[in-house]
């Protein structure tokens, strides 16, 4: 009896630490609506403020930082035309931002339609590059820095788009504030089917860890496709060296290693007019393959809250569906599995609601018991299967 009670109150531990998680996280997120006042809870003095460059910050001044956006492709003929129209259209004035598309060995007709776009919107400065013998997405990221002519580097994917007011709303924040690292939002378009709905309320605790670990000074995650850098911190933490072998991780390692070097100056821009939009999965094959691809990044994480943080979620998780196996043959964890899941849904809906609100969705939480027992048996597996063998990406397996 000694084992099990040890047993029940070490998984009630685990679902506390989780808890108390979930709350710093929730006031992160309302934090990161209000930069100067988060800087005076988490104890920094305006980090993003330079002296030097106070006096270029004053209200009403015209942008006037270049900017370099770079895509990343490979087999992307059904995307490229939307999402190059998307920045076509921004507010943003032209002579200030370029794009650079770099193809990755594509098998399909990606680059005719890009060629396509550049005849078609003739003022878009719209460049396109091949990788010839690398691949990988860090390769074409890499490629694409190395030809941008802007101060700003900013990263996004084929696959989305954005309001026109998407490119003026991040410089807007990096003038008034100067950080090395803008991590900016991202949302999943949810159709009608129930699958993308459970995808993007799943992919709203993504966001809000996301965005609230950086508002409290402690970024664990970021999206390369919404994300933004100087070319110069690009440059001065050797890019993506010591990291070019890891599988994934061209947002978050890169990410980790401007901590190490810059934090505070990383900063999450809370902003409706910031976020960019991309689609759902559509089908479970492919979502666990992207899952297990973001996972399997994981084994080059060196950051202790990261660390912490991911060890957390899976020992919460994998806590929660062994009461539910032990409950089968003992009755005692009945009342431990019921205490485990009404402590963890308080927490997490109350989350998932400012999240979803910022996002405007927040029906979405009606489906959240079905998200909350499909995820608590979900992330143990594909921790397991992300951290082991391999994962297809664009036709490529990746180890």
């Amino acid at each position: 009896m000694e084992f099990f009670t040890v047993l029940s109150i070490s998984m009630l531990i685990i679902c506390g630490i989780y808890c108390l998680l979930i709350i710093y996280f929730s006031i992160g997120w309302v934090q990161a609506r209000f930069p100067a006042e988060t800087f005076k809870i988490i104890g920094l003095k305006n980090p993003f403020l330079h002296p030097v460059r106070m006096a270029q910050i004053t209200s009403g001044d015209l942008p006037s930082t270049k900017i370099s956006i770079i895509i990343p492709t490979r087999n992307e003929e059904k995307n490229i035309c939307n999402c190059l129209a998307a920045i076509s259209k921004q507010n943003y004035p032209k002579e200030l931002f370029e794009v650079l598309v770099v193809n990755d060995h594509s098998e399909d007709a990606t680059t005719d339609k890009v060629q396509e776009m550049r005849v078609s919107n003739p003022t878009l400065n719209l460049k396109l590059l091949n990788l010839e013998h690398e691949i990988g997405k860090k390769a074409t990221i890499a490629k694409g820095i190395k030809n941008a002519s802007g101060k700003l580097i900013i990263t996004t994917d084929a696959d989305c788009t954005m309001g026109n007011k998407w490119l003026s709303s991040l410089v807007a924040f990096y003038e008034k504030y100067y950080p090395k690292m803008i991590i900016a939002p991202v949302c999943l378009n949810s159709n009608k089917t129930l699958f993308s709905k459970i995808q993007s309320l799943e992919f709203f605790s993504l966001q809000g860890v996301t965005g609230s670990s950086a508002a409290m000074g402690n970024p664990i995650m970021c999206n390369g496709a919404n994300f933004i850098y100087e070319k110069s911190a690009f440059e001065e933490v050797n890019g993506f060296e010591t990291i070019e072998k890891t599988a994934s991780g061209d947002d978050v390692l890169l990410m980790l290693k401007f901590k190490k070097k810059f934090n505070p100056a990383i900063a999450f821009v809370q902003s409706k007019d910031a976020v960019v939009y991309t689609e759902p999965q559509p089908n479970l094959k492919s979502f666990f393959q992207q899952r297990k691809r973001w996972v399997s990044k994981s084994s080059a994480y060196r950051d202790f809250f990261t660390i912490f943080t991911s060890i957390t979620v899976f020992l919460c998780c994998f806590s929660i569906v062994l009461s539910a196996v032990l409950s089968i043959f003992n009755a005692a964890f009945v009342e431990i599995l019921v205490l485990q899941l009404v402590l963890k849904s308080a927490v997490d809906i109350f989350f998932l609601y400012l999240v979803a609100l910022f996002f405007g969705k927040p029906k979405l939480l009606l489906l959240f018991i079905i998200e909350q027992v499909l995820y608590v048996f979900y992330v143990p597996f594909i921790v397991i299967a992300g951290t082991t063998g391999k994962t297809n990406w664009k036709g490529r397996a990746i180890s």
